[in-house]
């Protein structure tokens, strides 16, 4: 918190990044009014049982993963499944959406949220396998 010279709270708070993204040997610090807001999200493939590493879930080709923000009542969300700059989620006010992936990969997932004028995002990866063929078994003729 930051204080006046008379000891009233501001509401302002100081945010220290501990990563060095300009290079410069130092971490880059800013004071807002709130917290930035918080990208983190989960995963799931039946909306039960929700995972916040989405590598985790073993998803297949066509199986439809469901993703959340965990933190609702931001401003927008938005969501960008393959990773190429465009976010394809619609409306933009949704914290929770679902996407189907139709090819096997690793999978780049890109979730912006913004909320009192200040945007943060996340860009975990995402496997998607494809699907084992069922085994059976043939007897010797």
């Amino acid at each position: 918190m930051v204080w006046d010279n008379k000891g009233a709270d501001s509401g302002w708070i100081e945010y220290n990044d501990p990563a060095d993204p300009d290079g410069d040997g130092k971490p880059r610090t800013f004071t807002t009014s709130s917290p930035p807001p918080d990208p983190s999200f989960e995963c799931s493939l039946d909306k039960a049982d929700w995972k916040s590493v989405c590598n985790d879930l073993g998803s297949t080709i066509d199986e439809t993963v469901y993703f959340r923000n965990q933190n609702a009542g931001y401003d927008s969300y938005k969501w960008d499944f393959d990773y190429d700059g465009s976010f394809n989620s619609t409306p933009p006010h949704e914290s929770e959406v679902e996407h189907t992936f139709t090819k096997a990969g690793t999978y780049t997932v890109m979730h912006q949220v913004r909320d009192d004028g200040l945007t943060c995002q996340e860009s975990p990866t995402l496997d998607i396998y494809r699907q084992l063929p069922e085994w059976r078994e043939i007897p010797p003729t």
